[in-house]
């Protein structure tokens, strides 16, 4: 075997640059600037997970200040909850009493036999703090193939970490706004049992409303946090670059800085404008040249379809933007499918939906997570592709996941298409998989979450097969 200077009559080739430029370390902002950077970039996470990941020491107490704050609105609201109580006697017929207390009678409520009032909050602080930082791990982890692009891979998942520990000061104004909508709402809540002689379905109606509203508000609260903390994953990312590499033979990774004079690899025979020309092979996708509504769709169509062919075809270094806006595409496009799904299903069957009995069922709830949580079901699969490539010390190809996580966000609509195919199915017939087990076996089993399961464990592990084709197609991307 010829060593990657040895070939005969080989060509000098420069070194290969990654088109995207290496970015420059910032400086590292002051300690004040960066103790309170959560809350002054609360709009701007990109820019706040930068100023984090830049300071590390200082990025600790900023997370520890903000955890603080967070438990205090936490507190807060636990507090105002306990100004107004209803309590019932329920030997005189079920008959409520208001109880209002003032904020030191609030708070002192808090205690109890065991534990006093401050000891109480300091727990509920401290549960607080407890959380954010499991959450934050995981969320680093997951943000791997995101901020990871060259050198020690616990260093990126530190930095992601404390850049995404920054949620606690939107988490803060969000706790803060849901617990005080929240106490609004039971007061009045409150007040209507006073006034109501028996539990009418007025009152019913109003239990139900005020549990959809606080439902619905931290779901969107959670999919908000999520996408924040996503962002402030850029900015952690934006003080690494790709690394160096020389140009290689895509097919076997050997060394083409000679350019060799025959036109082939001298270690596997494959063409070698093939890996060193961009308009032979790797001339890029319709979506990165003229994003629109129908190279998206082209685009989701072809990864679907022929997945090794496109990233045969796709650029895999320079600017990423137009990657993170197509999976965000794909996000809301999915999100807009099952509402509009789940919205004809609930006219289909109106009198069974009216009666809440949907939400028992596991398939109609597949589709709708489906929907909803489409960006953290693609994020959780990408850290796991990424964590087995870490293990392997793959450094190459763990360079260039993210680039192919971007557009893995297609395969989402498979799971969207198994999902809707058996809710509808459920809907139109009813649980006709389990009927037709009883009568072929005559035992009553409920096999509609087994089968769903299996549908969905079942693309799963197809999923896991198309990172593999991905990978192998882009290790030794020079474009």
């Amino acid at each position: 075997m010829m060593m990657p200077n040895e070939a005969v009559g080989a060509v000098e080739c420069p070194v290969h640059e990654t088109s995207a430029p290496r970015a420059e370390p910032m400086e590292a902002p002051t300690g004040p600037a960066c103790l309170f950077a959560p809350f002054r970039y609360m709009f701007r996470p990109t820019m706040c997970g930068r100023v984090m990941s830049a300071s590390p020491e200082w990025a600790i107490g900023a997370v520890l200040f903000g955890v603080f704050v967070l438990g205090v609105c936490v507190v807060s609201v636990a507090v105002a909850g306990q100004c107004r109580e209803v309590e019932w006697n329920w030997v005189n017929g079920g008959t409520p009493t208001l109880i209002q207390r003032s904020g030191l009678e609030a708070w002192t409520s808090l205690g109890s036999e065991r534990f006093s009032p401050i000891v109480v909050s300091l727990m509920m602080i401290g549960s607080t703090a407890l959380g954010v930082w499991i959450a934050s791990l995981i969320a680093a982890w997951m943000a791997l193939p995101i901020v990871h692009r060259s050198g020690s891979a616990f260093r990126s998942f530190g930095r992601a970490a404390l850049a995404t520990a920054a949620v606690v000061a939107p988490a803060s104004v969000i706790v803060a706004a849901i617990g005080a909508a929240g106490v609004v709402l039971v007061d009045r809540q409150d007040a209507f049992f006073i006034e109501a002689d028996e539990f009418s379905d007025e009152v019913l109606a109003s239990i139900q409303l005020l549990f959809i509203g606080l439902f619905a508000a931290a779901l969107i609260s959670i999919m908000l946090l999520g996408h924040w903390t996503r962002l402030a994953a850029m900015g952690a990312r934006a003080i690494e670059a790709l690394p160096i590499v020389p140009l290689t033979c895509e097919a076997c990774g050997y060394d083409l800085t000679h350019r060799p004079e025959g036109g082939r690899c001298p270690e596997c025979g494959a063409e070698a404008d093939v890996s060193l020309d961009p308009t032979v092979r790797r001339i890029g996708i319709t979506w990165e040249r003229a994003p629109s509504l129908r190279s998206w769709l082209n685009v989701n169509r072809n990864l679907i379809g022929s997945p090794e062919r496109f990233y045969k075809r796709l650029h895999m270094r320079g600017d990423e933007s137009l990657g993170f806006r197509f999976a965000f595409s794909n996000y809301v496009g999915i999100v807009v499918v099952s509402f509009v799904s789940i919205t004809l299903m609930t006219r289909y069957r109106m009198e069974e939906f009216a009666q809440w009995q949907f939400m028992l069922n596991p398939i109609i709830n597949g589709t709708l997570l489906a929907g909803i949580g489409a960006w953290l079901f693609h994020t959780f699969v990408g850290a796991i592709v990424a964590t087995l490539v870490l293990f392997r010390r793959q450094s190459r190809p763990f360079a260039l996941i993210s680039k192919i996580w971007q557009y893995e966000s297609a395969y989402l609509w498979m799971f969207v298409f198994i999902g809707n195919v058996l809710g509808w199915s459920f809907v139109i017939h009813g649980s006709w998989m389990s009927e037709l087990y009883m009568l072929m076996t005559r035992r009553n089993f409920i096999l509609e979450p087994i089968i769903m399961l299996g549908a969905i464990g079942g693309v799963f592990g197809l999923w896991l097969l198309r990172w593999r084709r991905a990978i192998l197609a882009t290790r030794f991307a020079n474009f």
